[in-house]
């Protein structure tokens, strides 16, 4: 099974969601797609497993670096995962549709926006109300995963973020 993700994987970061067929993965493989299909029912739950994957592993990357501040841990994060970012742009073209894909991106939501709203209360009081901030930089993490026309560095971009929602919610 292991093999088959990664296959997936690869294509799918490769070509995209649309481009991306189970035939091609099992030719890649050498298996017939309905040894896929047999894991993963549909294309969509196979996709689900591949960003899952992705994800996981950024965690545990994250991990094995041993503790970090929430900042430094969402930056290597993001930036780690940086190759990958098409996974992310399909998965939003699937979470209408697709409760496989709908959950791995809300699992990955909720660390990220953990981990940014935990570097943004750092630098406040603590009866700071984040309510407010919590959506804005949720949107703000969207943007960063979505698109980045000017080339920055994902540090740059984290640092701004947090920057201008301290700024904001002081």
């Amino acid at each position: 099974m292991t093999a088959i993700v990664e296959a997936a994987t690869e294509h799918f970061v490769e070509s995209g969601y649309r481009n991306t067929t189970i035939g091609q993965i099992a030719s890649d493989i050498g298996v017939r797609s309905s040894a896929i299909h047999w894991y993963f029912p549909t294309k969509s739950d196979l996709f689900a497993a591949s960003l899952r994957s992705v994800i996981e592993e950024g965690f545990r990357a994250v991990e094995r670096q041993g503790p970090a501040s929430p900042q430094a841990e969402l930056i290597g994060f993001l930036t780690d995962r940086q190759p990958y970012r098409l996974l992310h742009l399909d998965s939003h073209d699937l979470l209408g549709d697709y409760e496989a894909v709908y959950q791995v991106h809300e699992e990955l939501h909720t660390w990220l926006d953990s981990r940014l709203m935990q570097a943004v209360a750092a630098r406040l009081p603590a009866d700071t109300d984040l309510g407010l901030a919590t959506d804005v930089g949720h949107i703000l993490l969207e943007g960063v995963l979505s698109t980045n026309k000017q080339g920055h560095s994902v540090e740059e971009v984290i640092r701004f973020v947090v920057d201008a929602l301290v700024g904001a919610a002081q």
